[in-house]
């Protein structure tokens, strides 16, 4: 058996090949300020303030912006993240679509 190579069943293990399970604070500070920058567009798109976001709010914006994108189309995207398939979308489906 070579003395470099630690035995199969070995417990012995560098602290370098051990993953940091904690979050650093500056990963979490980062974390919370994309939340916040996601949210305050959620704001931006959901006009009425309901807290949901519907296919004529984006279709609205997507004008706006010049995108060209039909109401169709924007239907589609949003069955893609729409949890509770009530058509529209909470901010937990808008979060998840922005990080798709």
């Amino acid at each position: 058996e070579n003395p470099s190579i630690p035995a199969a069943n070995s417990s012995t293990k560098d602290r370098s090949e051990i993953p940091n399970q904690q979050a650093s604070s500056s990963d979490v500070a980062t974390t919370n300020k994309r939340r916040e920058r996601i949210r305050k567009l959620f704001d931006m798109v959901d006009e009425n303030q309901n807290g949901r976001i519907t296919a004529e709010d984006m279709h609205r914006i997507s004008q706006k912006l010049e995108l060209g994108l039909s109401l169709e189309q924007i239907n589609d995207m949003i069955s893609l993240f729409d949890k509770d398939s009530d058509g529209k979308l909470s901010l937990n489906d808008f979060v998840e679509a922005a990080d798709f």
